[in-house]
C-alpha cells in the first residue's frame, strides 16, 4: 500500500486539482506557461501558489489505483526475457481496483539500470490530453513523465485498465534488471484532491 505522501507529491496533486479548477477566461497566463510554472519549473511560482492550493487529504483519501509496468505483449509475447541488442517495449498501466475512478493527472518517476538498458524513451498514452513533462536521463538511469487533463475538460475515467505510457528501451548487457517506479515521486491525482495511488508493481527483466 502507498500511504505516506512526500511534500513533492502533495504539491503535485494539489497543483493538478488547482489547474483543473481554473476558468480559462480568468487566467492571465497561457496554459503552457501556467503548467510549467506550477509544476516545478519555476520554484518561486511554486512557493507563491501553495497558499492557493486546495487541501490534500492524504491518508484519508481512498487509494484505488494500481500502477504496473508490464511486458508489451505485442513485442515480448508476455515474457520478460529478451535478447540483448534488440529494441524492446513495456507499458505502464493504471488499473482501478474497485470501480470507476476519476483522475486529474498522473506523475511517474522511473528508475532503470543504465549499464543494462539504453535508449530509453516514454511515449504517453492517449488518456490525458496534456504532457507537462517527459524527460529521460540515461546517465542517471531515470525518466519522468507528468500527464494532466486540459483545463475545462472532464477528469479521466479509469474503469478497468488504461495504458498510461509505453516504454521503449534497448537491452545492452546480459543479466537481470528491473524497471521500477519510485513510490515517493509517483502519484495519481484523484478528482477530489487526494493521492489515490494504492500500489506499484515493477517489472523484472532477464536479458539474454
Amino acid at each position: 500500500m502507498i500511504n505516506k505522501m512526500s511534500s513533492q507529491t502533495q504539491l503535485f496533486i494539489g497543483t493538478v486539482v488547482f489547474i483543473s479548477s481554473l476558468v480559462l477566461a480568468s487566467s492571465v497566463f497561457s496554459q503552457k506557461s501556467l503548467l510549467a510554472s506550477l509544476l516545478g519549473k519555476n520554484e518561486q511560482a511554486q512557493e507563491e501558489t501553495k497558499s492557493l492550493l486546495p487541501p490534500i487529504l492524504g491518508d484519508e483519501g481512498f487509494a484505488n489505483i494500481r500502477l504496473e509496468i508490464k511486458p508489451d505483449l505485442g513485442e515480448l509475447g508476455g515474457l520478460a526475457t529478451i535478447p540483448a541488442g534488440e529494441q524492446a517495449h513495456a507499458v505502464i498501466a493504471a488499473t482501478s481496483i474497485d470501480g470507476e475512478q476519476m483522475v486529474d493527472g498522473i506523475e511517474l518517476f522511473l528508475h532503470f539500470d543504465p549499464e543494462k538498458i539504453s535508449r530509453v524513451s516514454l511515449e504517453p498514452g492517449s488518456a490525458f490530453s496534456s504532457v507537462v513533462r517527459n524527460t529521460v536521463s540515461q546517465e542517471a538511469g531515470t525518466a519522468s513523465l507528468i500527464l494532466v487533463r486540459v483545463v475545462g475538460e472532464e477528469a479521466v475515467s479509469i474503469d478497468g485498465e488504461i495504458v498510461v505510457a509505453k516504454i521503449s528501451f534497448l537491452p545492452i548487457e546480459a543479466g537481470a534488471t528491473t524497471l521500477r517506479l519510485d513510490g515517493d515521486a509517483t502519484a495519481v491525482a484523484g478528482d477530489g484532491g487526494t493521492n489515490i495511488l494504492d500500489s506499484i508493481l515493477d517489472l523484472q527483466i532477464f536479458i539474454e
